[in-house]
């Protein structure tokens, strides 16, 4: 099985999704909130979190 892959970075881990596949975060958990806040997925932040 292949890893979640970020959008817009090619290869990169979408950590927030691995932690979704194994860490079975619910999708509006605390610890979803944080990861996406933290590196993005569905805000528009780039490669390092910063804001765009």
């Amino acid at each position: 099985m292949a890893e979640p892959t970020r959008r817009g970075t090619p290869g990169a881990p979408d950590v927030c999704a691995l932690g979704r596949q194994y860490g079975g975060w619910r999708p509006d958990s605390p610890e979803a909130t944080i990861c996406e806040e933290a590196y993005g997925g569905r805000t528009d932040r780039s490669a390092h979190g910063r804001r765009s």
